[in-house]
């Protein structure tokens, strides 16, 4: 709900700019990946990502989510699914602005970062996924 709040707030109060979504969903993600008030120890940043890509990129994000379930559901890894997300998002906000005529380049950069901020924050769950350690969905520890 935060990086929502803030991504209507940057886009109705600063109604010409086009890049404030931009602005306000990274930082949303950082305020959620490093929070003040529990000394900079915060989330991975997936759910901020989700509300911050529909709110930017609504098509692009459905398709990715749909991926995303597909990759979950036959992986059971819900950490490989998160950092498919991002980087199939980054993906398809670069085709999509080629395509346009770069009208919001500003965009690819910020894909680009907000899926590195993802995935670096899964760091752990990669080494645990490159030694057949991670948990899959389901399974107790």
């Amino acid at each position: 709900l935060k990086t929502v709040a803030a991504i209507l707030i940057a886009k109705y109060i600063l109604k010409g700019e086009p890049n404030a979504v931009f602005i306000a969903g990274l930082g949303a993600v950082l305020g959620h990946n490093f929070p003040l008030y529990f000394k900079f120890k915060g989330g991975k940043g997936v759910s901020c990502v989700c509300g911050a890509i529909f709110l930017t990129y609504t098509w692009q994000a459905v398709v990715c989510y749909l991926l995303t379930i597909a990759i979950i559901a036959l992986t059971k890894y819900v950490s490989l699914g998160s950092i498919c997300l991002v980087s199939m998002f980054a993906v398809a906000v670069t085709l999509t602005e080629a395509v346009t005529g770069f009208p919001h380049w500003v965009a690819i950069p910020w894909a680009f970062i907000v899926a590195a901020l993802v995935i670096w924050r899964h760091h752990e769950n990669i080494g645990r996924l490159l030694k057949g350690t991670e948990r899959k969905l389901g399974e107790k520890k």
